[in-house]
């Protein structure tokens, strides 16, 4: 059946000044059910459990970026990694300048970090 698992807690944040760097939540003990329309219901009998893992702030870390560049849908070229998307940018307006605006495609690909790419 499907339902909501609402659980009460906090989040610990922690910045290095102005910036949050690393963030956790901790579950307290109350937890409680409700249906998908908002209504309680009692707990499940059989239930996955779900860990409460939360998005670090600056993935941008943990993944390269490449460029796949494509003359007239053929011949496809990669280009990176990239550490930033801001640097994979910058590779595509260079691409752009040196060959023109017509007869090819750009693709990007951002995969975890230290991933293997083969085409």
């Amino acid at each position: 059946m499907a339902h909501k698992k609402i659980t009460n807690g906090y989040v610990i944040q922690d910045y290095d000044g102005e910036n949050c760097v690393r963030q956790e939540f901790i579950a307290g003990d109350q937890v409680g059910y409700e249906d998908v329309d908002g209504e309680p219901i009692d707990p499940p009998e059989k239930g996955n459990y779900q860990p409460f893992d939360m998005v670090q702030p600056d993935k941008e870390k943990e993944f390269d970026y490449y460029v796949i560049w494509m003359w007239k849908c053929i011949e496809p070229q990669l280009y990176g990694p990239y550490s930033t998307p801001d640097k994979q940018q910058t590779e595509i307006d260079r691409l752009r300048t040196e060959h023109g605006e017509d007869d090819h495609t750009f693709f990007v690909i951002n995969v975890t970090k230290g991933s293997k790419l083969e085409f």
